[in-house]
């Protein structure tokens, strides 16, 4: 896999992930955070009934990646976006919509994740949610303390940190 596929197709890495290990997903409330994520605030307290995200793209915006609706094919009609995929809040309901066979084709194609995923959960009925989640949601390359949600978080924070490692 190349590292433009994976970035633009995490869903379909995460999906197929799921599928093998359905049966360790035991609470109704999942969050979803991305390996270069780093958090140094307690997330919130949600109530999951649907995806929530921090920012939802609807229908008539000039998101960039509304450019590929066309590659949704019969739930184009549904399209939404969320931003970024970096952390993501859903219950069971969704985590079960996400990896039906149903949805095998389109998650065949590759389509940006950010409207792929709430393509389908909204052609499923599902509620896409905006939160804010922090004061601060930012990207960063330098280790932080600061309370927020910074993502990415690219460099080898290892050294910025003054720790070793086995790795360099």
């Amino acid at each position: 896999l190349n590292k433009k596929y994976c970035w633009r197709n995490n869903d379909i890495l995460i999906r197929n992930w799921i599928r093998h290990n359905r049966s360790k997903i035991i609470n109704n409330n999942i969050a979803l955070i991305e390996w270069d994520v780093l958090i140094t605030q307690k997330l919130p307290e949600l109530k999951v009934e649907g995806l929530i995200a921090k920012n939802v793209h609807k229908p008539g915006s000039n998101w960039y990646w509304f450019r590929e609706s066309n590659k949704l094919g019969p739930i184009q009609k549904y399209k939404m976006g969320i931003s970024p995929f970096s952390v993501l809040f859903m219950n069971q309901k969704c985590i079960d919509i996400w990896i039906s066979h149903e949805f095998d084709p389109i998650f065949s194609c590759d389509i940006f994740c950010e409207l792929r995923l709430p393509t389908v959960m909204r052609s499923k009925n599902i509620d896409v949610f905006s939160y804010p989640m922090s004061k601060n949601f930012a990207a960063k390359t330098e280790l932080s303390f600061e309370p927020g949600i910074y993502h990415p978080i690219k460099k080898n924070i290892h050294n910025n940190a003054g720790l070793t490692s086995q790795y360099g």
